[in-house]
């Protein structure tokens, strides 16, 4: 992705959809309803090197989240460290979001011998699995997020499962800068 885009689009106001904040819509409402000429912005959240969209509105199986992430130019969740993790729970608790789970990018290898962050193609290093998880308990190939009692863990979820999902880019250097400047510019003068 550009890194004009990703400074453009991080600027930019949520415009996604006509709907409450307690409304939920599905998968295909809103590919039915897209318009390629109006791709919606999203509206991030910034640390460290990298941007994070929750998607709290819209509930879709893993494979469904993986596209809507990367029509947007994003990529779903990976979870490189304790801090990210932390960073992400306290996110979680400040948005109040009811529906505790959200995908990742984590899934099993189909040997069924390794977990993977599927936005990277690398094995996970850093986890943070829920007591007794990973279960497979319905043929749960998938991770998900979930806050439940302020814990905030993995848990593996069937892919077919509808959640929530949150999204993430990571910038490059010469991408911070100029979202600096742009913001530096912003107060300067006044806005």
């Amino acid at each position: 992705m550009s890194c004009l885009y990703l400074v453009l689009l991080t600027l930019s106001a949520i415009i996604f959809c006509e709907t409450s904040p307690n409304r939920t819509i599905t998968f295909e409402d809103w590919f039915n309803n897209l318009n390629e000429e109006e791709i919606p912005s999203l509206q991030l959240v910034h640390h460290g090197q990298k941007s994070y969209y929750f998607e709290i509105v819209l509930k879709a199986n893993y494979y469904q989240a993986l596209q809507f992430c990367r029509y947007h130019g994003m990529q779903l969740l990976s979870i490189t460290s304790n801090e990210e993790n932390e960073f992400l729970q306290s996110e979680i608790v400040k948005s109040g979001i009811v529906d505790p789970a959200l995908w990742t990018s984590g899934t099993k290898m189909p040997d069924g011998t390794q977990w993977i962050w599927m936005s990277t193609g690398r094995p996970l290093i850093y986890t943070n699995w829920g007591i007794g998880e990973p279960n497979n308990a319905q043929n749960e190939q998938c991770i998900s997020v979930r806050l439940t009692k302020q814990f905030f863990t993995w848990n593996d979820l069937n892919c077919g499962s509808q959640s929530y999902f949150i999204c993430e880019n990571t910038w490059s250097k010469s991408c911070q800068d100029m979202l600096e400047d742009i913001k530096r510019t912003s107060i300067d003068q006044g806005d």
